[in-house]
Formats: structure tokens, C-alpha cells, sequence
């Protein structure tokens, strides 16, 4: 009986413990895979500085495979955003404890050099170090391209928002898809319908994200 219940223990002990290694496990093939990107993402940003903005697929555009074919084990895919801003995306699947959850890298040019910051909406006890905390809420991922605006020739909408951060939030609760521009020194906000690019605006005051 004493031999039974030692067995007993073990195994109740055991296997939580087992099960967190493997969660841990599959999390850091994510954190892998997007971050064999990084070196690719950050040269293309060097020479070109700025990042894949939608003149051509990102991917194309950094000489790298296609999101589908960047697969492992539990990921089902890694794609590089078209829309200026480069982040690097990681998508679990069923193979996984994290079907459906998301690893992203979002990078920060810096004085010459490229930064990269984690973030995944996997939970806390299976995150790989220095990985934060997101959600995949379209708005809050979307990050504004400084010095761009939208393409010309465009519908372009005027909206309330007299913020950055309330212009993007103006642009997000219309559910479409386009390109929204913020002039900070007018406070002006627009919606360009259909945007699927960015271009050079040449200056501090302008800002450009794409939904």
C-alpha cells in the first residue's frame, strides 16, 4: 500500500510537471522560428530604411520563403507584416497546448540598429523569457509608421480623432479595410478606404497605419 501511494504521489506530481515542459517546449519553437527572421528583417531595414510597407509581398521583398512554408512541429506559419511596421508573427496550431495563440516580435530602429520586442497572448507560466503579455486585438497591434502617409488617389475619409491614439481607434471601429493617416501638427485624422501600402510623407508631423 505505502508503494501505491509513493507511485500515486510521483505520478500526480509528475505529469503537471511533465505537461509545463512540453508547453514551454513548443512556445520556444515559436520564439525560434520568428526570431530566425530577425537578422533578414533588420538587413532589409539597413539598406531601404524602413520596413516591407506593401510595394511588394514582405516576404518577396526580403528574399525569405513564404509564412506557410516556415512551419515546426506546433507552428503553422511565421509571416512578416506588410504594412510598414515588420513585425514578425508566429501562429500556433492544434499539434500544440497553444492552438490559436500568437508569438510576435515587433521591432524598434534605434541609431543604426534594429531592437526586437516580445510579445504573445500565451499564458504566463509558458512564456519564453523576456515575452510580454498582448492580446491580438487588431488596434493595439497595429503600430503607426512615423514620417508616412497613404497612397494618393484613395477615398479618403475625415474623421474625429484629434490624437494619434484616437485616430487609430476613429479608423479601427469603421471595420475596413485602408490605410489611416494622422497629421499631429493639424490634429488631422483620415481614413483612405482601401490602402493597401504606405509611401515616404518626409515629414516628423505625419504618421500613416494600415488596417
Amino acid at each position: 500500500m505505502i508503494v501505491v501511494a509513493i507511485i500515486g504521489i510521483v505520478v500526480a506530481v509528475g505529469i503537471p510537471q511533465y505537461q509545463n515542459y512540453v508547453a514551454r517546449s513548443q512556445a520556444a519553437e515559436g520564439f525560434s522560428l520568428a526570431g530566425g527572421l530577425k537578422t533578414a528583417l533588420a538587413e532589409y531595414h539597413d539598406t531601404n530604411s524602413v520596413f516591407p510597407d506593401g510595394t511588394t509581398d514582405a516576404h518577396t521583398a526580403i528574399g525569405i520563403e513564404p509564412a506557410g512554408n516556415i512551419i515546426g512541429k506546433y507552428i503553422t506559419g511565421v509571416e512578416i507584416s506588410n504594412d510598414g511596421s515588420g513585425t514578425i508573427t508566429a501562429t500556433f496550431g492544434p499539434a500544440s497546448q497553444h492552438d490559436g495563440k500568437f508569438l510576435r516580435l515587433t521591432p524598434t530602429a534605434t541609431d543604426g540598429a534594429v531592437f526586437f520586442t516580445c510579445t504573445t497572448d500565451i499564458e504566463e507560466d509558458w512564456r519564453p523569457k523576456d515575452c510580454e503579455e498582448a492580446t491580438d486585438d487588431l488596434i493595439e497591434e497595429k503600430k503607426w509608421a512615423k514620417n508616412k502617409q497613404c497612397p494618393k488617389g484613395l477615398t479618403a475619409s475625415s474623421l474625429a480623432g484629434k490624437t494619434l491614439d484616437d485616430c487609430k481607434n476613429d479608423c479601427g471601429a469603421l471595420g475596413e479595410t485602408g490605410c489611416c493617416f494622422f497629421n499631429s501638427r493639424k490634429k488631422q485624422c483620415q481614413f483612405h478606404a482601401g490602402g493597401t501600402s504606405l509611401r515616404d510623407a518626409n515629414k516628423g508631423t505625419r504618421h500613416a497605419i494600415l488596417f
